[in-house]
């Protein structure tokens, strides 16, 4: 569009790229790219992955001979760092794509530089002005959600959207003063009383719960926090499970178990057969935890 007659019907040729650019971003919320649940990572996810696989190409293409002599050799070794960061952040890491975005406070400022430096690059040709467009406008919307969602975003709390508008009380110390829905801190707080101050009891979850142990003030049985996680090893947990001591260990699960596959389900019925076989027994629950100790 920008190619045919240039130098004519420039701002009636610019509103309608600028209209469609906001036809794409309508279509980006209506199928989930982006959404304004900004209580989960949803809101982020799509259009992370997007910038990033731009990115992507963007530092292997000015690291390679194919890019022209208009960026400077210091740009093409920070393109080749970049790119490696990208390509090596997630080996070993079970977390996928997160892993990468998590890193788009060193990523994001390194891509915005150099994708600004070879747009400006291209001002001589046809697409110069649809290529700043774009880069201003999807630049805007990616910041918007990043600010909307560091405000309201909680990890693993209100991720359903429930209201975050109930504030701790004083039964779990850790937590006090911080903001969670009632249902949710009915169950904290119920679990805190039941458990009490017990600093010589060892502590083993499961069921998505990383920081129960830091909020119950408890030491791990085990030596991953979170062993649901597939970087978690069955074969690790087994032998674990096998050597450890029943005096002062109690173990807490969800009582809504999420949906498990694969080694995270065979770890949990891992978990399961432990529970039976050594005898222990439920000593509390509520909605959300079930606390088991083996009373004998």
């Amino acid at each position: 569009m920008f190619s045919l007659q240039k130098e004519r019907f420039f701002l009636p040729k610019t509103i309608m790229y600028l209209c469609g650019i906001m036809l794409l971003f309508v279509y980006y919320f209506r199928n989930g790219v982006c959404t304004t649940k900004y209580y989960n990572n949803g809101s982020i996810f799509g259009i992370g992955t997007i910038l990033l696989f731009v990115f992507l190409l963007l530092f292997a293409y000015i690291a390679s001979p194919l890019c022209d002599k208009t960026l400077l050799r210091e740009d093409k070794k920070l393109a080749f760092f970049a790119l490696t960061a990208l390509m090596a952040v997630p080996l070993g890491s079970n977390n996928h794509l997160y892993a990468v975005l998590n890193q788009m406070f060193l990523i994001a400022p390194v891509g915005i530089r150099l994708l600004g430096k070879w747009v400006q690059s291209q001002e001589r040709k046809a697409w110069f002005y649809p290529l700043r467009y774009m880069q201003v406008a999807f630049l805007a919307l990616f910041t918007i959600q990043c600010v909307l969602f560091g405000s309201i975003y909680t990890f693993k709390d209100g991720e359903e959207g429930a209201l975050r508008n109930t504030r701790m009380g004083n039964s779990c110390i850790v937590l006090e003063g911080m903001y969670t829905n009632a249902a949710h801190k009915e169950a904290i707080e119920g679990l805190a009383r039941a458990v009490g101050h017990s600093p010589d009891v060892r502590l083993l979850t499961y069921g998505n719960l990383p920081g129960l142990h830091y909020a119950l003030g408890l030491s791990p049985a085990l030596s991953n926090l979170w062993p649901d996680l597939d970087s978690y090893a069955y074969a690790d947990m087994e032998k674990e499970l096998a050597d450890l001591k029943d005096q002062d260990l109690w173990i807490i699960t969800a009582a809504k178990m999420p949906e498990y596959s694969g080694d995270m389900k065979k770890k949990y019925s891992l978990l399961q057969k432990f529970i039976y076989n050594r005898g222990y027994e439920i000593i509390y629950r509520n909605e959300e935890f079930i606390v088991y100790e083996k009373l004998q």
